[in-house]
């Protein structure tokens, strides 16, 4: 499944934004510099979309900017590592997968789901059948899990192919796969 925002990591974007301007830099000169467009930008700084990625990326380029975004440093022990396969999941008719010994990312604790880090990675999207949740080249955060967790946003394997689909119930034992972009309904 794929988890959203929460509140707490709401006000670290805000700092973060704030931070932002106060550097005097646009959307989309944060875009630029992380080699991301800026409407993707936008969608995590207004929290509808996975933040966690961003602000790696952002470090990466920028440096450690803890103490701004949040107002207090963070220790090392507050943030998580986590793998990013090197796979990509079909927002459209299917990826095949790839080789997954991917980089690993750092990650404040505080936006990760309380599950243990071997059945979190992050990988790529691929297509636009997921749009606008998702676009092509987004980065997601999976929970690797074999069972239903009720309705949501599920990354399906199916046979040599890997794809993200919304998944609904609609019977005991039937299940409606379907993509969240109209063009493909």
């Amino acid at each position: 499944m794929i988890y959203g925002v929460n509140k707490k990591v709401q006000k670290i974007l805000e700092k973060f934004d704030l931070w932002r301007k106060s550097q005097g830099y646009s959307q989309q000169e944060i875009a630029d510099a992380i080699g991301w467009d800026r409407s993707k930008v936008n969608r995590v700084l207004q929290g509808k979309q996975d933040s966690s990625y961003f602000m790696s990326k952002v470090e990466l380029v920028y440096g450690s900017i803890d103490e701004v975004k949040t107002g207090e440093s963070i220790r090392d022990d507050n943030y998580r590592l986590i793998r990013k396969f090197d796979t990509e999941a079909s927002g459209g008719s299917g990826t095949l997968t790839t080789d997954e010994n991917g980089e690993t990312i750092s990650v404040i604790t505080e936006w990760l789901p309380q599950l243990p880090d071997k059945n979190l990675a992050f990988i790529t999207v691929v297509g636009d059948s997921m749009s606008p949740l998702m676009g092509s080249g987004d980065t997601i955060l999976v929970h690797m899990n074999s069972g239903f967790l009720g309705d949501g946003v599920y990354v399906l394997r199916l046979w040599e192919s890997l794809h993200v689909k919304r998944v609904q119930r609609v019977a005991q034992d039937e299940y409606r796969i379907v993509s969240d972009n109209p063009i493909y309904k």
